[in-house]
């Protein structure tokens, strides 16, 4: 019995963490490269440029264009995110 309670209290401790928040970006949208190979990419305060990829970019494509907006997901490489989910975000002095 007194075994069992050390390893209650760490799966309860262990359950209580949660998952780890996905990684999130925050920039302003713009199309770029040139006709057939136009991406959109996003471009943070400090000029970093990613590539966006994922199922929510076309409805960034049509609505979000040269707005500041908060992208969630997963690196793909250093200037690729796979975008799982995003919000809007205040507009920032570029």
């Amino acid at each position: 019995m007194i075994r069992l309670v050390p390893l209650f209290l760490l799966t309860v401790l262990l359950s209580s963490m949660g998952a780890p928040e996905a990684p999130s970006w925050t920039g302003k949208l713009a199309v770029k490269g040139n006709e057939p190979f136009t991406f959109l990419a996003l471009t943070d305060k400090g000029g970093h440029q990613w590539r966006l990829a994922g199922d929510p970019v076309k409805e960034l494509w049509d609505t979000a264009q040269g707005r500041w907006v908060k992208v969630t997901g997963k690196l793909q490489d250093k200037d690729r995110i796979l975008v799982e989910t995003w919000a809007w975000a205040p507009e920032q002095k570029d």
